[in-house]
């Protein structure tokens, strides 16, 4: 069982005469450790840590900041730009990472490709004992695309399973109190969904009893009776007379003008003109004109 940290004495010297330690530790115990206290993701301030951004043309621009994966800080200190290649037939995504690298000892930005296809997906992060990777953006390249925008970047630094903010893992967080404020919360949302939804029901069986007693009131008795006289106090409102126009008009030239005299057509009154023409074609077409 490994365990630490103690202090360590000289036990010897090496080849190159360089001092033998009973109890020296690689740089993986220390990652370990501090890992135990410190959660994977971007550092929260900013807000802009390691954030993806649209720049000019197919370019985005990753800005700088600070992630810690696995015990690891990797940091940086001006915004990398990467040239996101152009998708042809079909969309793809594109997905945006900070990898640790166990074998290259370092923790670096890349672009995973994804690949192009009618339902696109974004390559899976990669984490294994050589390489462990974090999300930090996804990007749509659409296809034809000749321009990636912020709308086609989804940002993945809140996704705790993809990345997530940096956190003390000791820190014991008590759900309890805000959980019964959100029932609280549930259950007046529901109370008063019902209040209003029975206030909506009682309002609409009062209109409609006010109207089925409107309706009630004239078709009780004679029904044939009253609605006949229902449908001619509506026939009386409407009334029809056929005038003949003779081809005296003014003007020498289309449009031409004539002044009819009607009696009985009030101000109030909706007017409408239907002509009633002539059954052979030619006498038509000159009645037209």
């Amino acid at each position: 069982m490994r365990s630490g940290f103690f202090n360590s004495e000289i036990i010897g010297y090496d080849d190159e005469n360089m001092p033998v330690f009973d109890r020296a530790e690689e740089a993986s115990f220390f990652a370990k450790y501090f890992s135990q206290f410190i959660s994977n993701g971007v550092f929260p301030n900013p807000s802009t840590n390691l954030q993806v951004l649209a720049t000019e043309g197919m370019n985005v621009k990753v800005d700088i900041g600070v992630c810690y994966i696995n015990g690891y800080m990797g940091w940086a200190e001006t915004p990398e730009i990467f040239e996101i290649e152009e998708s042809d037939l079909q969309a793809r995504i594109d997905r945006i990472v900070a990898r640790l690298d166990f074998v290259d000892k370092s923790i670096n930005l890349f672009v995973k490709k994804g690949t192009a296809q009618g339902n696109p997906i974004a390559p899976e992060l990669q984490r294994d004992y050589d390489i462990y990777e974090i999300g930090l953006a996804d990007i749509r390249v659409n296809a034809n695309a000749i321009e990636i925008t912020q709308a086609n970047i989804t940002d993945l630094r809140l996704n705790t399973e993809l990345c997530g903010i940096v956190a003390n893992q000791l820190q014991h967080v008590d759900t309890t109190t805000i959980f019964n404020q959100y029932l609280d919360w549930l259950k007046r949302v529901m109370q008063e969904g019902e209040e209003k939804l029975t206030k909506a029901e009682e309002e609409f069986e009062k209109n409609f009893n006010t109207w089925f007693q409107t309706v009630q009131n004239v078709l009780s008795g004679d029904v044939a009776g009253n609605l006949f006289n229902l449908i001619n106090t509506k026939a009386d409102k409407k009334k029809t007379w056929n005038i003949t126009i003779d081809n005296e008009w003014t003007g020498d030239t289309a449009p031409y003008t004539k002044t009819v005299q009607i009696q009985g057509i009030l101000a109030t009154d909706e007017a409408n003109i239907y002509p009633v023409w002539s059954n052979t074609l030619e006498t038509r077409q000159i009645e037209r004109e």
